[in-house]
């Protein structure tokens, strides 16, 4: 009878290893505008006036959950993400059986507690909750900066002199944040981050210094963590709209890619972009030619855009491999 159960066991095991997959969360930096949010750039106050021009956006991403069609939970209690908008925005999160489809995902702003007062030069160099330059960690009592956020501001479009710098700390301000994913049967879960909306209800025009868990820092982390009103949410799914959307998904393949990208005969022009808003490739097709080279692209994750003579762009994802 043991030998029976131990024999099912291992039969379970194996059949859920078989559709299980690497699982990764895309986040595409997104201005209201709907154009690629950038550092550098000026925007301005969404409901408190002034202006303003980032320089920094880093923050971590911890406790991730997928919510599936089935009703299971799958949890990841041991991945960290140091999000910096100045890097591939790509963050693979472990292995997952998705096959039963994605109702939402959610996540947690911060560090949770049980890690955020450790000592941070017990790892490598390479983990997210390392020492990091410029500084993710504010000390022992405190723990991790859980966002910063850095620029500068002022009153007007012209005159941006003023300093802006909102540091989020504290376990209280570990901050839940759940995104829909209708049921999508994808291992690349694409996220848009309206980094514009950080600052709702935030006044930067004379300039804000705030390293804490209060006032800026708190709203700060509150609007992160909005997801009742679409309109104001930080954190939105990119998901297709029909069944027509839903077909050209993977439209471009091999996704990832290595030297050569085939796309559908009719598309009629390429535009690569990379994560900093830059277009890196534009590439014009023929009538007889579908079939673009990115061999000359260095290796990471680019933001696609496929034209077509008739019909709306298509945008995804290309990652590049090698």
């Amino acid at each position: 009878m043991n030998t029976v159960l131990t024999t099912l066991a291992i039969a379970l095991v194996m059949s859920a290893q078989l559709f299980a997959t690497d699982v990764a969360i895309t986040i595409a930096p997104r201005a209201e505008d709907q154009s690629i949010f950038k550092l550098g750039n000026v925007y301005s106050g969404r409901t408190k006036g002034g202006f303003y021009s980032p320089a920094m956006l880093r923050y971590y991403i911890s406790g991730i959950t997928l919510h599936l069609g089935n009703g299971t939970n799958v949890a990841f209690p041991d991945t960290y993400i140091l999000v910096d908008i100045r890097d591939v925005q790509r963050f693979p999160i472990g292995n997952a059986d998705v096959s039963a489809g994605i109702d939402s995902i959610s996540f947690h702003i911060g560090v949770d507690q049980a890690r955020n007062h450790l000592d941070p030069t017990t790892y490598p160099d390479w983990h997210p909750l390392a020492l990091k330059n410029p500084s993710m960690h504010w000390g022992w009592a405190a723990g991790y900066r859980f966002v910063t956020y850095e620029g500068k501001s002022g009153t007007s479009a012209g005159a941006i002199n003023a300093t802006f710098q909102i540091h989020t700390l504290d376990d209280k301000l570990y901050t839940k944040c759940t995104v829909p994913l209708g049921g999508m049967v994808s291992s690349e879960i694409p996220l848009i981050g309206y980094y514009e909306r950080l600052l709702n209800a935030i006044d930067i025009s004379r300039g804000v210094i705030n390293h804490g868990s209060d006032e800026e820092a708190l709203v700060l982390m509150a609007n992160m963590g909005q997801t009742r009103d679409a309109s104001s949410a930080v954190y939105t799914a990119s998901l297709p709209t029909s069944v027509d959307e839903e077909i050209k998904q993977d439209i471009a393949v091999p996704n990832p890619a290595q030297d050569l990208v085939t796309l559908p005969s009719h598309a009629s022009r390429v535009m690569i972009y990379d994560v900093h808003g830059t277009l890196v490739q534009n590439t014009k097709l023929g009538a007889t030619v579908n079939v673009v080279s990115v061999a000359s692209i260095a290796q990471g994750t680019y933001l696609f855009v496929i034209e077509y003579d008739h019909g709306k762009p298509h945008v995804s994802y290309l990652s590049i491999v090698r």
